[in-house]
C-alpha cells in the first residue's frame, strides 16, 4: 500500500482488508501531517493555489496565487453567491503573485473570494470583521 495525498496539511487514512472468504484480521487508520507534495514526472501543472492574509480583515487583504500564469480574476462573492467585488492580476507561474484588496466597501461579514485562472479555479472564506 501507497499513501499518496494531494495536498499538504493534516490528512486521515483508513486501511481495512477484506478477503473473499471473509473480513480480514487487518485492519487500522490513522492521522498524520503532510509537508509537501511533489507532483509525479509528467503530470499536469498544478491547479493554482490561493492565500487570503489577514482572515479575518477589516479594511484591506493580500491576496497571493501560485501555480498560475496569465489572466486571474478575483472574484469576493457574498453568502447569498452575488459579485460584491472583481480584481484583476496578471499571474506568472514562476514566481508568487500578490494583490493587495481594499475591503472597506463591503458590509462586516462572510464572503468567499474565488479566484480564476487559465490552469482551473480554486476560492478561500474570507471573513470580514470590525
Amino acid at each position: 500500500m501507497t499513501f499518496r495525498p494531494t495536498s499538504a496539511g493534516t490528512k486521515q487514512f483508513r486501511l481495512d482488508l477484506d478477503t473473499r472468504d471473509g473480513p480480514a484480521v487487518l485492519s487500522f487508520a490513522g492521522t498524520g501531517a503532510v509537508n509537501a507534495v511533489a507532483a509525479p514526472p509528467g503530470a499536469p501543472p498544478a491547479s493554482p493555489h490561493l492565500r487570503v492574509t489577514p482572515n479575518p480583515c477589516a479594511d484591506a487583504l493580500m491576496v497571493s496565487i501560485e501555480h498560475a500564469s496569465g489572466e486571474a480574476a478575483l472574484v469576493i462573492v457574498d453568502a447569498l453567491g452575488r459579485i460584491c467585488a472583481t480584481h484583476h492580476i496578471t499571474a506568472t507561474r514562476s514566481e508568487v503573485s500578490t494583490c493587495r484588496i481594499d475591503v472597506r466597501p463591503l458590509a462586516e461579514g462572510a464572503y468567499r473570494i474565488l479566484c480564476r485562472t487559465p490552469q482551473g479555479s480554486t476560492s478561500s472564506p474570507l471573513l470580514i470583521v470590525r
